[in-house]
């Protein structure tokens, strides 16, 4: 068979002529690809920016900062750090870092949680910028931006300071007092330092700015009474230093002093003294005197309540252990001042008795008994005064009644001679007991011994090189970060805001995609005659489906450079939402958008693949079809094949599956309200959902035989639907995704306040408690205790769970980076049983009690720990069952193992273990900072004007708990609202869609207006047609939506927490449905009230 040869210049030159003859439809179908390109590629943008966004805040809060040596809860010399920078070769600087308040406006203004920096110049030096100029002089301070704004003050203003007053004694440890422990100052500030003066400086992962202060160092160490002393040392390591490095370097520069040890000779014996200002030595510590080739006694002493034996007593006395086996265990030698007192003689009995500390300082009264072996003269070396530990309030007051320290002291007990007895011996031991006794009596978690001596003989740098060459730092609690590295990794694998916001623009995505396909159909269907005639002509089925797809792909190439103009102004809208009114997901101002020629790319080719394949398929699917079928006008659907019939009863049984599917998971979700979540009845709304799509499909395109004969005005319509289905059916899907999306996620809503959240249902997310507390200031008292109580002024009925927190980096959804050590809580046993819902168990054995699981001790030393299920899921990216690696104080590698998950609750960010588990670990962790209240509704506000009076000076962070809660579901809510503005935007484009299929159609019809017009159909009537059939689809698109959105929310519309209401819900419909009303009435009226529209009678 001879056939036309078609050469590939004339080929091009049809496509050309094509592209040029049918621009304007060619530019509609660009502009439906365009929007997919602009989304998607936009999303790719926004993915990149927010990455390099963050990587950059990284260096915007650290400088030249790449490693960080940490003390922890101790102190290191100055001098170390300039050591160290010798060692290494590279810039070091020694500061101190305390927490505090600050206060502006006379009081009015309060920002807890402050960063006070004690810095100098080499501060500025590490940081690698000249700009930063630290403060020099006394009562002078640069704030960070963000503080001076949320108090509202400017250079030359005057702010208060309150400072935690460290010291080198944990306040938890026996005997220290916590009071005074809040350090006042007034300072003026000098600058203030916004990001490019490097006053948001911080080492957590975390792109939210820190309230920062910088004063001088020198004034800070006064205040805080630690002259010389720092806890940071910040080096740049100019790429040549990292953490290990620099780790042996410290382990090779540490003195005595820099590990909180004290040497000295004895003035009396010549001994060698080593003590400590933490008071009891901790196990790594007196391990490595060990390494000392001196012979050494241990010394443990402690004070006692009373030492009686019959009818008289001796108040408050030091008792010290001798060392070795100088005594039997049951044995107890006193001094010859208390033999007097007492009347005591060899032989006796004498009864001790003193304050063992726990928790909270929970004071608990022991006794123990001993018989007096000898009595020793005050002359004796051992009744020396130097025994006495330097315990802060107490070593260092000048007579009984000025003694400050966490138990109660009876000051009417104390007597004349008493005092006479402190004034000539301080704090020489009354008795000495068995070494072994003493610990066996006295043991505590900070140590058993509380001095050392060596023998005189030894040389001093034998006993340093002694005990230093076995003693790491990081024996000692110093932790060696890296958090430049951190920090970019952190950032690198944070939240994918690229795979996010594709995901929430999903359905936009899918809605310009099959808009897409519905312009290409459309335009396929207005030159299905010319596809013929080509046939018909004798050009090859291969030539003519090449030229039709290349000139749909020239076409998909202009839609997507189109895009790439769109993917700008796209990605500077979002990033102004971003830094604007979703800026609770990212908490900060500083992101913009960055355009990679990389990034543009992988977009323009996403994009291509997506447009092409979108128009091979609607041509794949249009060849298909016969040439004569082609040459025919207005071909009518006709009558379904066998295959199609066949096609039709899969649709069916398909339709009839799902709808029964969603039903029956209604009936079980609504029988099981309380145990089943959110996505069970989403699951179900979605079946219900293709169950109602496939429904239209098996109405429109297999209708099955219609016996009526008839011609009603429901038939008619029913048959104009028919003649198009593919269109019909693009409309329902278009309309019905968009509606399903914007009320299932808008309805999904939380409630942003506190008013619809039940305070009072201990197994929501606020667990039943009143308020949120987080403290400055660690409270190191037990809070419920009535004593406790009235000293601090508490008299309104509360109850308080208080918790030690070991800091860490934020895991919660306010932060987007991606971190693996959040901060612990240690959860007293019992306090939270029967409160908060979990999500998930790793061991159903504790479903009836899971908070006991964090009670348990594991094989292996490891270490139960609950988390909230967001925080596990999306902040540490692991699930239940994973293990997390934490570093003890004494520098020990730890794991978590997360066995349970808490839905959505006041604790997401932090990791709880059981209290019992953080004190063994971190025992030099002091007080409890994190606190909930519970108390009964009527005497909230009363509690709240109460703890905030009573705590003013703690740096108090007090919020309802379910403001707290809300707090997080705002990020959820942001998410929502991003998700429902792409939904709604996916509504227009169905809207869009319907208009396009409503004017094509009319203009198809335009013979068929004009016939019912000559034969006396009046315009209303026609248009009454025209709205019946294509309100059909509306209404079915609403209804196939709808139902299943509903079916979603149902949780929602059950549950107070959740801020849904049928108005709302139908104001939504109401809106869809009017506006996809408008646009039929508009277009139908102007397509039929044309006067030209007569004149189509002449092409019939």
């Amino acid at each position: 068979m001879a056939h036309w040869h078609i050469g590939t210049l004339n080929t091009f030159r049809y496509i050309i002529k094509s592209l040029w003859h049918y621009r304007r439809r060619n530019l509609t179908v660009a502009l439906g690809m365009a929007i997919g390109m602009a989304v998607i590629t936009g999303a790719l943008v926004t993915g990149d920016s927010v990455r390099q966004g963050l990587v950059r805040l990284v260096k915007i809060r650290l400088g030249n900062v790449d490693i960080s040596v940490s003390a922890g809860d101790r102190y290191l010399t100055d001098s170390l750090a300039i050591r160290v920078s010798g060692d290494l070769g590279t810039p070091a600087s020694a500061v101190l870092q305390l927490e505090g308040s600050v206060t502006a406006g006379g009081g009015t203004k309060r920002i807890p949680k402050v960063k006070v920096f004690g810095v100098d110049k080499s501060f500025r030096t590490v940081l690698g910028t000249a700009s930063f100029v630290p403060p020099e002089n006394e009562g002078e301070a640069v704030i960070s931006d963000n503080l001076a704004t949320r108090l509202d003050v400017a250079a030359g203003d005057e702010i208060l300071i309150r400072i935690n007053k460290p010291g080198p004694v944990p306040i938890d440890a026996p005997f220290v007092s916590n009071e005074d422990n809040i350090i006042t100052v007034r300072v003026t500030i000098k600058e203030i330092a916004g990001k490019d003066l490097h006053g948001r400086f911080h080492l957590q992962n975390t792109q939210t700015a820190p309230f920062n202060v910088f004063i001088s160092k020198k004034q800070l160490q006064k205040m805080a009474e630690l002259d010389g002393l720092s806890n940071l040392i910040l080096l740049d390591g100019q790429g040549k230093v990292d953490a290990l490095l620099a780790e042996k370097s410290v382990n090779r520069n540490l003195s005595l002093a820099d590990a909180g040890l004290n040497l000295a000779r004895h003035p009396a014996s010549g001994e060698w003294l080593l003590r400590t200002p933490r008071v009891f030595f901790d196990a790594a510590t007196l391990a490595a005197t060990e390494g000392v080739p001196s012979n050494k006694t241990k010394w443990f002493s402690y004070f006692v309540n009373e030492i009686r034996t019959g009818d008289r007593s001796t108040p408050y006395s030091f008792v010290s252990s001798l060392p070795g086996s100088q005594l039997e265990p049951g044995a107890i030698l006193i001094n010859r001042w208390m033999a007097d007192d007492l009347t005591a003689r060899p032989g006796d009995s004498v009864t001790l008795s003193y304050f063992m500390v726990g928790p909270l300082r929970k004071l608990t009264v022991e006794q123990a008994r001993f018989r007096i072996s000898g009595i020793i003269p005050m002359e004796d070396l051992r009744c020396d005064r130097l025994l006495m530990p330097e315990i802060p309030g107490l070593s260092d007051a000048g007579n009984c009644r000025d003694w400050e320290t966490s138990i109660p002291v009876d000051l009417t007990r104390i007597r004349d001679k008493d005092e006479e007895y402190w004034n000539r011996f301080r704090g020489t031991p009354k008795a000495f007991i068995n070494s072994d006794a003493a610990a066996g009596l006295w043991k505590n978690r900070f140590g058993n011994y509380t001095q050392i001596r060596f023998d005189s003989s030894a040389l001093f740098k034998e006993i340093e090189t002694g005990i230093l060459s076995h003693l790491r730092a990081s024996d000692i609690g110093f932790q060696f970060r890296e958090p430049a590295r951190e920090g970019e990794a952190a950032a690198s694998t944070g939240v994918d805001f690229s795979g996010l916001f594709l995901g929430l623009s999903f359905f936009l995505i899918a809605g310009g995609i099959i808009l897409t396909l519905l312009l290409i159909r459309l335009g396929l269907e207005g030159r299905k005659t010319q596809i013929g005639t080509l046939r018909s002509l004798g050009w090859p089925e291969k030539i003519i489906r090449r030229a039709f797809l290349l000139e749909n792909i020239l076409v998909a190439a202009m839609g997507s450079i189109m895009g790439l103009a769109l993917t700008f102004i796209y990605s500077i809208v979002i990033f102004k939402a971003l830094n604007g009114v979703w800026n609770d997901i990212v908490l900060t101002d500083t992101l913009r958008p960055v355009f990679k020629p990389a990034t543009l790319a992988a977009g323009f080719g996403i994009s291509m693949m997506v447009s092409a394949g979108t128009a091979w398929l609607a041509l794949q699917r249009f060849f298909n079809r016969k040439t004569v079928e082609l040459l025919q006008k207005n071909t009518p659907a006709g009558t379904p094949t066998g295959k199609g019939m066949t096609t039709g009863l899969t649709t069916t049984v398909l339709t009839v599956a799902t709808g029964i599917g969603a039903i029956f998971m209604v009936i079980i979700g609504l029988a099981n309200f309380q145990s089943v979540g959110p996505t069970h009845f989403f699951i179900a709304g979605t079946l219900l959902l293709i169950s109602l799509l496939l429904l239209s499909v098996r109405l429109i395109r297999y209708p099955g035989h219609n016996p009526a004969r008839t011609l009603t005005l429901s038939i008619l319509t029913r048959n104009n639907l028919l003649r198009n289905s593919g269109r019909s059916l693009s409309v329902i899907l278009l309309f019905s995704i968009g509606i399903f999306m914007v009320i299932a996620v808008g309805a999904n809503r939380k409630n942003a306040g506190h008013e619809g959240i039940r305070a009072s249902g201990h197994g929501e997310g606020s667990g039943g408690f009143a308020f949120y507390m987080e403290t400055t200031v660690p409270v190191a008292d037990n809070l419920n205790d009535a004593r406790v109580r009235a000293g601090y002024g508490l008299e309104t009925k509360s109850e308080f769970v208080q918790m030690k927190k070991l800091d860490g980096d934020d895991a919660s959804c306010l932060n987007l980076n991606r971190v693996s050590n959040p901060p612990l809580l240690g959860v007293p046993a019992g306090a939270l049983e029967g409160r908060f819902t979990f999500a998930s168990l790793l061991d159903d054995a504790g479903r009836d009690h899971p908070w006991r699981i964090l009670e348990t001790e594991m094989a292996g030393g490891v270490i139960p720990a609950i988390a909230d299920q967001t925080v596990i899921q999306w902040g540490l990216g692991r699930k239940i069952g994973d293990t997390l690696k934490y570093t003890a104080e004494n520098g020990d590698t730890l794991r978590l193992v997360l066995m349970g998950g808490l839905a959505n609750s006041i604790f997401q960010g932090n990791i709880l273990i059981s209290e019992t588990h953080f004190i063994r670990h971190w025992t030099s962790v002091s007080g409890t900072t994190v606190m909930q209240v519970a108390s009964d509704p009527e005497n909230n506000e009363a509690v709240q004007t109460e703890i905030l009076r009573v705590f003013r000076d703690y740096g108090t962070d007090l919020k309802p708990a379910t403001v707290k809660l809300a707090e997080f579901n705002s990020i959820e809510n942001t998410y929502l609202s991003i998700f429902l503005v792409m939904g709604a935007l996916a509504m227009l484009l169905g809207t869009f869609g319907l208009a396009i299929v409503l004017a094509r159609n009319l203009q198809e019809r335009r013979s068929e207006i004009a016939l019912l017009r000559a034969t006396g159909f009046g315009r209303g009537k026609i248009l009454k047609l025209v709205l019946s059939e294509y309100a059909s689809l509306l209404f079915f698109g609403t209804l196939a939506g709808g139902i299943p959105a509903l079916v979603t929310v149902m949780p929602g519309l059950l549950n107070p927490v959740r801020d849904v209401s049928a108005g709302f819900l139908l104001t939504i419909l109401l809106i869809l449905i009017v506006n996809g009303l408008a646009w039929i009435l508009i277009l139908g009226r102007t397509m039929i009230w044309k006067k030209e529209i007569i004149h189509s009678l002449r092409n019939e």
